[in-house]
């Protein structure tokens, strides 16, 4: 009869965990698309603007320039929210690098074609272009943030049963630990 008891706190507490899980992950799911869904606007916008605008594939430096708006995400998603930031920062890195790059090469590709109303014209682009960058990386580390939180639960439950862990697997947790633990008798905790 104890044993039933404690069955039943065990199942209502794993269907309050499961609940609450579920709850999380619709969450993300909906931050997601919606954080997507205002990434991709400024390239429908500039599509209705510049009917003749190129599409490049994303991410890839050769084959990116000139873009409007560049999203530098990995295609695969992050396992967990230590790899989502990890991809995040990245993808925000390399998008401010390349509005820093218009900023510095517009105005001159302007010159070069067109004197002084080139400079002009090309000083805009290379705002605007470090403009929507800097907007596109923040949303691309929200997104990957946001997905690798949606993630962890699962990933968490693979750790536990000892499966693949991806990210986490290249990392030496039991090293990372025993590091910490050092760290802390040497400081006199």
């Amino acid at each position: 009869k104890k044993d039933d008891k404690w069955g039943a706190v065990k199942g209502a507490g794993e269907g309050l965990l499961g609940f609450a899980t579920g709850l999380g992950k619709g969450t993300c799911e909906l931050l997601e698309s919606t954080i997507e869904g205002v990434r991709s606007t400024p390239d429908a916008v500039a599509d209705k603007v510049d009917k003749n605008r190129e599409h490049k594939k994303h991410g890839v430096d050769t084959e990116a320039k000139g873009q409007l708006l560049e999203t530098f995400k990995e295609e695969r998603a992050p396992d967990d929210i230590v790899e989502g930031a990890f991809k995040g920062f990245k993808a925000l890195g390399t998008s401010l690098h390349s509005g820093i790059m218009d900023l510095k090469d517009k105005p001159m590709e302007g010159a070069k074609n067109g004197g002084a109303l080139g400079f002009a014209k090309g000083a805009g682009q290379g705002v605007l272009g470090f403009s929507t960058k800097a907007l596109s990386g923040s949303l691309d580390l929200a997104s990957n943030l946001v997905t690798g939180a949606k993630n962890t639960p699962d990933q968490v439950g693979r750790m536990r049963k000892g499966e693949e862990c991806g990210a986490w697997e290249r990392m030496n947790m039991k090293t990372m630990w025993e590091a910490m633990k050092e760290s802390a008798s040497v400081g006199g905790v």
